[in-house]
């Protein structure tokens, strides 16, 4: 059964969607109350040539999970004291290869603590080295 729509109707859908910018369903909730639904609102709109500025759906519900999360900070691990300061040359297979922050020049040095299996770092450098970073 379709009930046509007065101009006065016409009038309010006009100031619900444009000049106060409301959804189609709070348009139907505040302007219409129980006489009109969204779905009346919405193909009345429509046959006027009017939109709605907010989309509607479920897109634009917030929840817990869509609300921005602060970012993680870096907090450096504490100072590493049991480097043993070995060169290149005297590394072996199984020894820790990151570089002492305090070496530069030709003589750098290294950890040479026993490595992590399948790393090249010992297990403090490895958590240094391998830090996973906030996805954005």
């Amino acid at each position: 059964m379709k009930v046509e729509w007065t101009e006065t109707e016409n009038e309010k859908l006009r100031l619900g969607l444009v000049v106060y910018g409301l959804p189609y369903s709070q348009v139907a909730d505040r302007m219409f109350r129980d006489t009109r639904g969204k779905a009346a609102v919405k193909a009345q709109a429509r046959r006027l040539g009017l939109r709605s500025t907010v989309p509607s759906g479920p897109t634009h519900r917030w929840t817990r999970e869509h609300q921005a999360k602060p970012p993680r900070l870096y907090v450096p691990p504490p100072p590493y004291a049991g480097s043993l300061r070995l060169t290149l040359a005297d590394l072996e297979a199984h020894q820790c290869r990151y570089p002492d922050e305090d070496s530069d020049g030709p003589n750098h040095s290294f950890c040479g603590q026993p490595s992590h299996p399948d790393r090249p770092y010992c297990e403090h450098h490895c958590k240094i080295a391998y830090t996973e970073w906030p996805k954005q």
